[in-house]
């Protein structure tokens, strides 16, 4: 696997691997495992590229100050990527809106005795790659908060972004290699907020009851 620690010159290939998460989370494991889905994931994916090289040509006249510093290099990459990424998934139609609602105009509550589940950071091709840091305590948090009936997916996936960054910021890593650690959760971060609705939807139906709204003041959940 590709290593992340490269510095800023690997952050194409970083930007490429995001958004393969994307596309990962949001065709689900049957179309990375083969079937029709997996030459659409390739177009896409070949599209995305092409976006990110017109992107990084456009602005590969600008240079960084003498006197910038570390630090804020990279912060402005880690924005850098957070942008590319973002206007590469609006090119390509994505959006992070997702909000699960009962059909027909029903009411949901939380459904009995259902334990949320989580799974770290994800099994076989749902696995994101490695990191400086695990993260897997972040991952466990945002499946239970998936998991959780009434969550909101936006929330969670900013709880998971600040718990990455949080842990970047404990592990003890150098300076440079915290940035690069927050850049990785940047991009995961994102994988979820625009890749996660299926994987939300699916969690919240499993924690959440639908029924008519008389009945839940009735007692018969």
């Amino acid at each position: 696997m590709t290593s992340l620690r490269s510095s800023s010159a690997a952050l194409p290939l970083a930007l490429v691997l995001a958004l393969a998460l994307v596309l990962t989370f949001a065709l689900g494991p049957q179309a990375v495992a083969g079937g029709g889905g997996l030459d659409d994931f390739k177009e896409i994916g070949d599209g995305i590229e092409r976006i990110l090289r017109a992107r990084e040509a456009a602005s590969s006249g600008g240079g960084s100050g003498a006197g910038q510093t570390r630090r804020s290099r990279t912060k402005t990459t880690t924005s850098s990527t957070d942008d590319h990424i973002r206007q590469a998934l609006g090119d390509l139609g994505l959006t992070s809106g997702c909000e699960f609602r009962c059909p027909g105009g029903l009411k949901y509550s939380a459904r009995p005795n259902h334990t949320p589940e989580a799974n770290g950071c994800g099994t076989g091709p749902m696995r994101v790659p490695e990191t400086l840091v695990d993260f897997t305590p972040c991952c466990n948090e945002h499946d239970v908060c998936y998991h959780t009936c009434g969550s909101s997916k936006a929330a969670c996936d900013n709880e998971f972004t600040a718990c990455m960054d949080s842990l970047c910021h404990s592990s003890g890593l150098s300076e440079s290699d915290v940035g690069i650690c927050h850049a990785q959760g940047r991009i995961f971060g994102l994988a979820v907020a625009y890749g996660g609705c299926t994987p939300y939807l699916d969690s919240q139906g499993d924690a959440c009851l639908c029924h008519n709204p008389e009945d839940a003041y009735k007692g018969d959940l």
